[in-house]
């Protein structure tokens, strides 16, 4: 009786193994029928399983070093800004800088560029402090990339 018992569990075991394989087999045929059936699906496989470089604009000073700490009411000053494109396509940049005097915004330049893949362009902003001791910050934005970089500094 208890060989007949074993046997039973043996062939349960079996029973299953067969009816999971079965599933796994039905379920994978009819994604392949699916997926070669309809082309979106496969490109959103194709985008599951393949590894996609990160897209990414680098904003930054161009050298930092040169960025003005102390600066002088009436004098002019500039510094330059860098911006990389690693978005892998062209893409087009809108930028504005802006320098804020004691609470007192002021734009000092916009404008746009294109830029191909890895492709690299420097931008210069001037600008003027007009008030003795006053606290200055200047911003410099990439308005459609929600990116921005600033300085502060004293006059």
């Amino acid at each position: 009786m208890e060989k007949t018992v074993e046997k039973a569990k043996r062939n349960l075991i079996n029973v299953k193994f067969l009816f999971i394989s079965l599933t796994v087999l039905a379920l994978s045929a009819s994604f392949i029928v699916l997926v070669q059936g309809n082309n979106s699906a496969a490109q959103a496989l194709k985008l599951m399983v393949t590894k996609q470089p990160e897209r990414l604009t680098e904003l930054f000073f161009t050298d930092y070093a040169l960025v003005p700490k102390k600066l002088k009411a009436k004098r002019r000053y500039k510094v330059d800004f860098s911006v990389t494109n690693r978005e892998y396509r062209k893409q087009n940049y809108t930028y504005v800088a802006v320098m804020i005097e004691n609470n007192f915004e002021r734009g000092l330049v916009s404008g746009s560029f294109k830029l191909a893949n890895n492709e690299s362009v420097v931008k210069e902003v001037r600008f003027r402090p007009t008030k003795p001791k006053a606290n200055i910050k200047i911003i410099i934005k990439l308005i459609n990339k929600n990116q921005q970089i600033s300085f502060k500094a004293t006059t």
